[in-house]
Formats: C-alpha cells, sequence, structure tokens
C-alpha cells in the first residue's frame, strides 16, 4: 500500500511537470511572456491588471530581396522570379556601405586593407603613345628615272651591260642606229643652209619662214635628246651621222636592263632603269586604333633584321587617305636618308613612333591620365571608383586609424589609351584619388548589398522608360537626326539610291552641329561612342556605290539610332520597330518608322511588306 502511494505521487509530479512544459511552449508559440520564468528572449510584455497581452513585434520590412540575385527587390515577401528561392528582408545596414549615394561603399580602414584595396592620384602627365609599325623599304619614287628610246632604231652597243651598275649623270649608256635620225640631222643641215640664202638677198617674209624651219629642226633634235653642243656640232660639220650615244640623265644604279645588244627598239621603248638610292621610302601599314596618335612630320626609329643592332630613323611623311579594306589598315611613310648606302629595297623593317599628346606649352595642358588598371570597362561605359573622406575630400591614405573611407562609383569619359595609361575627358578632376587594385572587391560588394554597380545605370528611374535625362539642346538636335534617319528609310523603302545617299549627306551635317554640350555624364557615356558609330553608318551609306551596299549600311545605323532612342529621353515621341526575318541571308534586321505602316527599307518593292511590328516606342512630354 505505501509502495502504491509513491507511485500515485510520482504519475502525478509527472503530469504536472508535463502540463508546465506545454504551457510554457504555448506561452513562446502565442509570444506570451510568463512573468518571473527566467527564460531569457522574451518578445511579449504582459500587462498587470487586464492580463491581456500586447504583441511588440517589429514591423515586417518593406524591401525584400533574393540571396542569390541581390538586384530582386520587392515590396512584399514571395520568391525570387529567377531562382524561385525564397525572398528574405533586405537589412539596411549602417556604418559600413551605407551613407552618400547607392553606388557609394563606406569602409572602415581594416576593412579597406583586408580587401588590399589601392589608390592612385589623378594626374596631369606628359606622355606619349609608342605605335609599333611594320613594313619594308622601298625606292624613292621620284628618285627613280626610265631611260626609253625617242625614236625607232637599233641598239648597237651597250655601255652599261648589267644590273647593279653605278653610272653618274652624264656616262654613256648605248648607242643607237636609226635612219630617222639620218633624215632628222639632215632637214637640219638644209635648214641651215636655206636660213644663209635668205640671209644673202632673200626677202624679210622668206628669210623668216627659212629660220622657223631652222628652229623646228633644232627642236626635233633637242627632244631627241641631242643636248645643244651636239646641234651646233651637226650645223658646224655640215654631214649627218647615222649613230647616237645616249648618256645618263642622273646619278644612280641601274636597277633593270631591258635590252641587249642588237635589240630594235620603238618610240618610247624602255631601256634602263635607274634609281637613286640615297634618299629611300619606308612603307609601313598603321591600324585603325593607331590613327589618332599619327601625324605628318613626326620621328620614326626603325630596325631590320639584315642589319641587326642598327637603328635608323626617318620623318613621317604621308598618311594614306584610304582604308585598306581587306587588311584594315592604312598606308603609312617615311623618308629615310640613305647616303651610306647600308639600306636597301626590299628590307623588311620594325618601326616605333613615338607620338605626343599635342603642343604642351604650359603646366596646365598636360593630359589627365589614369592608370588603366583603374578603369572597369563595361562594353559601353567606363566605371571608376574614387576614394574620399565623410567630409567629401580625396582620402589620404594611409589616414587616421579610426577614418573611414567612401569608394563612390562614378562614369568617366576616356580619351585614348597609351602604354598603361587613359586619357581623361570628363568625370574626374586632377587630386582625386581612384582605386587602381581592389575596385571589382568593391563593385561585388556592392551588388550583394543589392546596390549598383558597374553594370547599373544610374540615373534611370529619373526620366520616362527609365530613359537618361539630356539637355533641351540635344533633344531637338537628336529629333532633327531621326528625321534624317527616317528620310534614309523612306528612300531605301522606294528603292530610290541617289535620294537615300543625298539623305545621308544632309543627316550626317545635321549630326556634326548637334549640340552635346551640358549633357550629363551618363547620357554623354551612351551618347559619344554611338555618335561615332552612327557618323561612320551615314558617311557609308552617303558614299555608297549602289543601293545594296546602302542598305547594308542602314542596318547598323538603325541599331545605334534604336539604342540611342532607348537609352536617352529625347522628348515626346511615337516610333515604331519592325523585324524583317528574311534580310540578309535570313540573319534579320530591324528598322524604325515614324508610321505604323510597315515599308521594308531592305527590299523595297521586291518584298515592300516583309516584316512584323516588333515594339512601339514613346516618350512622354
Amino acid at each position: 500500500m505505501k509502495h502504491r502511494w509513491r507511485l500515485y505521487i510520482l504519475i502525478l509530479v509527472a503530469f504536472a511537470a508535463g502540463m508546465a512544459v506545454m504551457a510554457l511552449l504555448n506561452g513562446l508559440i502565442a509570444g506570451e511572456h510568463i512573468h518571473d520564468s527566467g527564460m531569457p528572449g522574451s518578445v511579449v510584455s504582459q500587462h498587470a491588471g487586464d492580463g491581456s497581452a500586447e504583441s511588440s513585434v517589429p514591423p515586417a520590412p518593406e524591401v525584400w530581396t533574393c540571396s542569390m540575385h541581390p538586384q530582386i527587390r520587392l515590396p512584399k515577401p514571395g520568391r525570387c522570379p529567377i531562382c524561385f528561392m525564397d525572398l528574405i528582408p533586405l537589412e539596411e545596414t549602417g556604418g559600413e556601405g551605407g551613407p552618400g549615394g547607392e553606388r557609394n561603399l563606406t569602409l572602415s580602414p581594416e576593412s579597406a586593407a583586408l580587401m588590399a584595396l589601392q589608390t592612385i592620384r589623378v594626374e596631369r602627365r606628359d606622355i606619349s603613345a609608342e605605335i609599333r609599325l611594320f613594313g619594308r623599304v622601298a625606292m624613292d619614287e621620284r628618285r627613280v628615272e626610265t631611260v626609253s628610246a625617242r625614236f625607232p632604231g637599233r641598239i648597237e652597243r651597250m655601255f652599261v651591260d648589267y644590273t647593279g651598275q653605278r653610272v653618274n649623270a652624264g656616262d654613256r649608256l648605248f648607242t643607237i642606229y636609226s635612219p630617222d635620225l639620218v633624215s632628222a640631222q639632215q632637214e637640219l643641215i638644209q635648214a641651215v643652209a636655206a636660213v644663209e640664202r635668205a640671209r644673202n638677198g632673200g626677202f624679210g617674209s622668206l628669210r623668216r619662214s627659212a629660220e622657223a624651219t631652222l628652229d623646228a629642226a633644232r627642236e626635233k633634235l633637242r627632244l631627241w635628246g641631242f643636248s645643244t653642243n651636239q646641234i651646233a656640232s651637226v650645223e658646224k660639220r655640215g654631214s649627218a651621222s647615222d649613230t647616237m650615244t645616249v648618256t645618263a640623265p642622273a646619278a644612280g644604279i641601274v636597277t633593270t636592263k631591258h635590252l641587249k645588244d642588237g635589240d630594235y627598239v620603238t618610240t618610247g621603248s624602255s631601256v634602263y632603269t635607274i634609281a637613286d638610292l640615297s634618299r629611300l621610302w619606308v612603307l609601313l601599314e598603321a591600324y585603325e586604333s593607331d590613327l589618332a596618335w599619327l601625324r605628318t612630320g613626326q620621328a620614326a626609329v626603325f630596325t631590320t633584321e639584315s642589319l641587326p643592332g642598327g637603328y635608323f630613323s626617318g620623318d613621317l611623311v604621308f598618311i594614306s587617305p584610304v582604308l585598306n579594306p581587306g587588311r584594315r589598315t592604312v598606308d603609312v611613310r617615311l623618308e629615310v636618308d640613305n647616303s651610306e648606302g647600308r639600306l636597301k629595297p626590299g628590307m623588311l623593317v620594325n618601326a616605333v613612333v613615338r607620338a605626343p599628346l599635342g603642343d604642351i606649352t604650359e603646366p596646365g595642358d598636360l593630359p589627365l591620365v589614369i592608370p588603366a588598371d583603374a578603369v572597369l570597362y563595361t562594353g559601353t561605359r567606363s566605371v571608376v571608383y574614387v576614394a574620399h573622406d565623410s567630409s567629401g575630400d580625396s582620402a589620404d591614405f594611409p589616414g587616421s586609424p579610426e577614418d573611414a573611407v567612401t569608394y563612390e562609383g562614378r562614369e568617366v569619359v576616356l580619351g585614348p589609351r597609351t602604354g598603361d595609361y587613359y586619357l581623361v575627358e570628363t568625370g574626374l578632376s586632377e587630386g582625386e584619388l581612384v582605386v587602381v587594385n581592389g575596385a571589382f572587391k568593391i563593385d561585388a560588394e556592392l551588388q550583394i548589398r543589392a546596390r549598383p554597380g558597374m553594370m547599373s545605370i544610374p540615373g534611370q528611374e529619373d526620366s520616362p522608360a527609365g530613359r537618361l535625362p539630356v539637355t533641351d539642346s540635344f533633344k531637338t538636335g537628336f529629333r532633327a537626326l531621326a528625321d534624317g534617319y527616317f528620310a534614309i528609310q523612306a528612300a531605301l523603302a522606294s528603292d530610290l539610291p541617289a535620294d537615300a545617299k543625298r539623305a545621308a549627306g544632309n543627316t550626317l551635317e545635321i549630326l556634326t552641329r548637334l549640340d552635346a554640350a551640358g549633357l550629363p555624364e551618363a547620357a554623354r557615356a551612351v551618347w559619344i561612342p554611338r555618335r561615332n558609330a552612327v557618323r561612320t553608318a551615314l558617311s557609308s551609306i552617303a558614299n555608297a556605290p549602289d543601293i545594296g551596299a546602302a542598305r547594308r549600311q542602314f542596318e547598323p545605323l538603325s541599331v545605334h539610332v534604336t539604342a540611342l532612342v532607348d537609352r536617352l529621353d529625347i522628348g515626346p515621341i511615337r516610333y515604331y520597330e519592325f523585324h524583317c526575318p528574311m534580310a540578309f541571308d535570313n540573319a534579320g534586321a530591324n528598322w524604325l518608322q515614324r508610321e505604323n505602316d510597315l515599308r521594308n527599307p531592305y527590299y523595297g518593292a521586291a518584298m515592300l511588306k516583309c516584316g512584323s511590328l516588333e515594339r512601339e516606342l514613346t516618350g512622354e512630354p
């Protein structure tokens, strides 16, 4: 009996303990706070008196994002539209990462050290581009003489009988026999006798006629290569010779011997080619990307494998106005002194042109440059990260241990690259600090925080349809440019190549006058590369040899004009984009029209209605 009571007591204690545990669990689930429980982490307080509980759970976050795709931002929980993972609340962090704009990242010195960030100052430097060119040595065409027969005959004897022989001006080259030579000398002798008779008693008119005949006979022999002394010798001798010795017109090397003894020649037949090799040309090829640095008058240094260890110099005297379409190069020519005769035509050379950045007369004229390692290039835009302290000034490194540094993402417009540096057109000022090591880490950290990185375009939310804002004058100019584009489209659709070329020329002038001053940096970064592509396409259409070539160039023109309409806020518009799937061997091509009436510019009347409407582009006032 005693043991049975002990069993009952144990069962009651176990039951009470179980009830207490269940009550505690229910309280936690319901968010209630149990007085004097001693349990940490309670989230609800029980009001005294009425026994009611009031929830103090913090409000749900306003922004939800995806841990795998931080660019996703939604106002309520759900699933990521890309990977379908559950969204998580976006926690706005203070301190590191925060103030000063969405493209800014603020880091403590310890965090910057862990990321191994390095910066360098934007500065003005006297730099030059080193352009490497390849080519060959050639004869100076202006110093090449061709010795040819001035009358028909037979080569009696050649005094210069092998190629490569050096001759001086006046040296004997060959003797030629010709019956025509005898006739010409006889005419001279008879003309001299006629003048003598006219002077001894002829009329004045007869004397003048005889003197004119004498002058004509002398001029004929002069044109055949007789010198003044030789003509005088024939007149004095009074007899004709059936042979004539031809002399060298200039000093040089006989590079070609065209005939041999006994050969018959006609008027104009080449006998020798003589070249003066004391000055030579070096013919080089420059790529399109190098043309921005090349100017006539620049000095070049070159070497040749034929003379290892030797360095030669020359002056850049010619840049071809025509691009070789097959090699995508432009011919460049140097003039070189070869008085020592070390260089020979045909030698291959490697040349270097060091091109300074213009005429620099004042320190302020030096170009603003940044290291190439500082630039993050997206394909259409260039982004750098600028470091400054909390006041916005450029941060000095190393700063005070407690100083946090803000890294600001900024778009810049760059000029050409020279060596390890880029020229800065706009976007940076002298003295600012840019990140040269670790820029990708900063960009990745911004993207992890679901903030704009290098691939994001700032300011899209400030204009209709996400377009970048531009100036009013630019809007007016661009709409005029669009009018020219539509004129080209209409001409091609109507099979009128002359009208298309004329419209392209007019549009090219509009593009030249388009006022892009004052464009915001983001819009300028979009406009400048597209402007150059539009200029190239318009120029190609204006000079197209036929309508097929014009249509081929209209396709890239349409691509760039459409991209500009998509990216820039050019005001109230309503354009229609069409697509032809059969254009260019079924590769397909798009174009814009002002009217929703399909007129295919790639086929014209052959398939005027081939295509379909892709979309409508609109802009609000």
